[in-house]
């Protein structure tokens, strides 16, 4: 798996934080970050009228 900075994030703002502490602003850029086009933030469900294939398309973070 390549590393993205979303898997960067995901594996070691924890730490990072920790250790070093964050303001607000940081810790809502890195919420955002860690969860863009992730599920949580909802997503949309597109079926394929010839088989009936369903993808989840993610929301982006705005």
């Amino acid at each position: 798996m390549d590393a993205t900075l979303q898997s960067i994030f995901r594996s070691g703002f924890d730490r990072y934080r920790e250790g070093h502490g964050v303001s607000t602003d940081q810790q809502q850029a890195a919420n955002a970050i860690m969860s863009c086009c992730q599920t949580e933030l909802g997503y949309e469900e597109w079926v394929c009228p010839h088989d009936g294939h369903i993808e989840l398309q993610a929301h982006a973070c705005r």
